[in-house]
């Protein structure tokens, strides 16, 4: 006769005090404000150092004169731009920042993936309305204990989610 099966002890799951329900009946915690500008400096500083090292690059091999120098610079910091802050969140889940630190930009209602046009709207206007008036659109994430959400997480219909 064999033994019924020895059940192994687990430890207690931690209840955690802000958890979002949403339609997919999925808990999501809000990322704590620390943990989003850690990743926001450390997204800041890769993106700017690939785009500087990209343009010095480029200046040195195709620019004759400081006015070209000037639109390759330019041309440059925008597809910089739009594959670091758009095409990495959408398409791989997230920036090398908010991986780091556990985080992703999901869907107000149901988290669900972002498409390029929240992300889009996220990243340029609401970026500069959040910053527009004292970084107040920053601060108001403080402001809002359940959620934490900025004014660009508002105006893209987004919220930023701990994910570990």
């Amino acid at each position: 006769m064999s033994a019924a099966p020895q059940r192994l002890a687990t430890a207690p799951r931690p209840q955690l005090k802000e958890v979002f329900k949403t339609s997919t009946k999925q808990k999501y915690r809000p990322a704590p404000m620390l943990k989003r500008i850690v990743a926001f400096i450390l997204d800041s500083l890769i993106s700017g150092v690939a785009s500087q090292l990209i343009t010095v690059g480029l200046v040195k091999i195709l620019a004759p004169s400081t006015l070209m120098a000037a639109v390759y610079s330019f041309a440059v910091s925008i597809v910089v731009w739009w594959g670091y802050w758009l095409y990495l969140p959408v398409n791989q889940k997230g920036t090398p920042g908010k991986k780091l630190m556990g985080l992703r930009v999901v869907t107000e209602k149901h988290s669900r993936q972002i498409t390029t046009g929240q992300m889009f709207k996220r990243e340029s206007l609401g970026r500069l309305l959040s910053t527009f008036v004292l970084f107040l659109g920053y601060l108001s994430a403080f402001g809002d204990k359940k959620e934490r959400r900025t004014w660009h997480d508002r105006l893209a219909k987004t919220r930023v989610i701990e994910y570990r």
